[in-house]
């Protein structure tokens, strides 16, 4: 029986990332609880994703794929309308609602949209790729 073939590092990071970002939906929804608001969030399906990446499963590495280019899409966009609001943007952070200096959105913006193009060719590359194509051929 042959031993499966170990995760590549950036392949990990990738989860952790999602992991890590549906956590923080889950606390953003708890706080929001706490302070009697009803929030539904999105990105509490990144804990799936991360499992489903570990797992190697294609149709959770398209939700990834998927994910991150919504990702790549809006992190300029959002980029854009923080240059043209005031000099204060109000931001939500685990259910917390703050006022942050434009420039500092526009610089975050600029943050995500790189980390999501790193997810994007981390889970684009060849090496990558091979591993969940050849785990829906083996079937397991």
């Amino acid at each position: 029986m042959s031993e499966p073939t170990p995760l590549p590092r950036t392949l990990r990071l990738v989860a952790l990332l999602f992991l890590l970002s549906g956590i923080s939906s889950l606390i953003s929804m708890v706080v929001g609880a706490l302070n009697s608001q009803v929030r539904l969030e999105f990105g509490m399906i990144g804990i799936f994703v991360y499992f489903g990446l570990l797992r190697l499963s294609s149709g959770w590495r398209t939700c990834a794929l998927a994910l991150t280019l919504l990702g790549v899409v809006m992190s300029p966009v959002m980029a854009i309308l923080s240059l043209g609001a005031p000099q204060k943007v109000n931001i939500n952070i685990f259910g917390i609602n703050s006022a942050m200096p434009s420039f500092f959105v526009v610089l975050a913006s600029i943050f995500w949209f790189g980390l999501a193009l790193w997810q994007w060719s981390v889970l684009k590359r060849p090496d990558v790729t091979a591993l969940f194509i050849q785990k829906k051929i083996s079937g397991f």
